[in-house]
């Protein structure tokens, strides 16, 4: 196992008054902080997409990488009970453990089905659960004794890819995800996680609900990551997530995933690739700012409050007395690009994915208005260019419809027209 300082900073310059989001020195990098949680006011960890597990003792003004993971593992998901025992997640399927803070980590003997893999983690005392994949099939993972035993539950009943996990006690709470007949989805739980069911659907495919934020003890939002919807919208529920309602961020769309409140009426949603909204007032209006993260997958609120958040850097939002200069926007890399031709098409659409490294991946045709039509790829994938083609049926439409894409580290839609 490899320990090595990545970064540290003892004095921060360039004051500002005021409030700002302020980004870590030395954390950008080439790929994006998936997670991100802490154990303390002083004790944190974050994971990235190309390998590293990192380790702050100074309530993150500072961190250490404790380990490096093969950049193929595309880790996601990071989750401690104490300030020794905890467990990261790969998008390989593979889920590992550590037992020293995060210095060395062994693979947890855990068999998921095929082309599963876990997306968030959640704990209450010893109990922990896990649920995955965004590329699909539903999976739920529980352990009742830290992490010793586990259990697979597949929840395809209800869903059929998962990605955020909520519970607000052991017995109440609430699973991310999507369903291709509904759209975005929240699951309920009421007795730990051994029966859920359905509290809000979006009603438009390829929906996803991305991540779920509580605020205080009945208020909970949610973020909606979109292709097809019109808007760019979120979920919000006032009495502890029994019901929910759909709030729009801004009339045009824009692919936001996560979301965070610094109390009940500041917060954030961020999108992949452009500047993030802000609302003061809990939702109800929201304001595009520069200065605010953009492709952030996890917003976290560290025991006493200061708000984190996990993307192409580590920020965190200072609200009192003196602040590092502004969050700058940070470009966004990506390892897989769809292309397709001809376009317009008439009887055979040729496609090509590019891989930069390994992925899980869906390929999906959709039609103007959102139906799905067909899957023509999924799984995962090693590093390559992949070419393909799909001879549209003999009654297929004329019109536009769309070749979508969905990896690892991106959703990306095509414009078809058939002649």
């Amino acid at each position: 196992m490899r320990c090595a300082i990545l970064f540290l900073f003892t004095s921060l310059a360039t004051l500002l008054a005021g409030q700002s989001w302020v980004t870590v020195p030395g954390t950008f990098g080439p790929q994006r902080y998936e997670d991100l949680t802490f154990v303390n006011d002083s004790l944190g960890f974050a994971v990235s997409s190309d390998g590293p597990v990192l380790r702050t003792t100074d309530g993150g003004l500072s961190w250490v990488i404790t380990e490096i993971f093969p950049p193929e593992e595309y880790l996601r998901a990071v989750e401690f009970l104490d300030d020794s025992l905890g467990f990261t997640s790969s998008l390989s399927g593979r889920i590992f453990k550590t037992e020293d803070s995060g210095f060395n980590w062994t693979q947890v003997d855990l068999e998921l089905s095929p082309g599963a893999g876990i997306c968030g983690f959640e704990h209450k005392d010893d109990v922990v659960w896990g649920v995955g994949i965004f590329a699909y099939p539903a999976v739920l993972i529980k352990s009742t004794d830290r992490g010793e035993n586990w259990t697979i539950s597949s929840l395809d009943s209800l869903a059929d890819g998962l990605v955020e996990v909520y519970f607000r006690n052991e017995q109440t709470g609430f699973i991310g995800g999507i369903s291709e007949a509904e759209g975005a989805v929240i699951l309920r739980t009421d007795d730990g996680g051994d029966n859920w069911r359905n509290v809000f659907t979006s009603a438009i495919p390829a929906d996803y609900v991305w991540k779920i934020f509580p605020v205080g003890p009945d208020t909970l939002y949610a973020s909606i990551e979109s292709l097809f919807s019109p808007s760019t919208t979120i979920a919000r529920s006032y009495d502890g997530g029994e019901n929910w309602t759909e709030e729009v961020v801004e009339m045009t769309f824009n692919d936001i995933q996560g979301i965070g409140f610094l109390d009940g009426q500041t917060g954030w949603v961020s999108p992949r690739n452009s500047p993030g909204y802000l609302t003061q007032d809990g939702g109800d209006n929201w304001t595009r700012m520069a200065g605010i993260p953009s492709n952030i997958n996890r917003f976290y609120s560290r025991p006493d409050g200061t708000l984190f958040a996990g993307g192409s850097a580590i920020h965190y939002y200072q609200s009192d007395t003196t602040v590092v200069s502004s969050t700058a926007q940070l470009p966004v890399h990506r390892n897989t690009i769809l292309t397709a031709f001809p376009n317009p098409v008439h009887e055979q659409l040729n496609y090509r994915l590019e891989a930069t490294r390994p992925t899980n991946h869906r390929i999906d045709l959709f039609s103007a208005d959102g139906r799905h039509l067909s899957n023509l790829a999924t799984g995962r994938i090693a590093p390559g260019s992949y070419t393909e083609s799909y001879r549209l049926p003999a009654n297929f439409p004329d019109g536009t419809f769309f070749l979508v894409l969905r990896s690892d580290d991106a959703m990306q839609a095509i414009k078809i027209n058939r002649r």
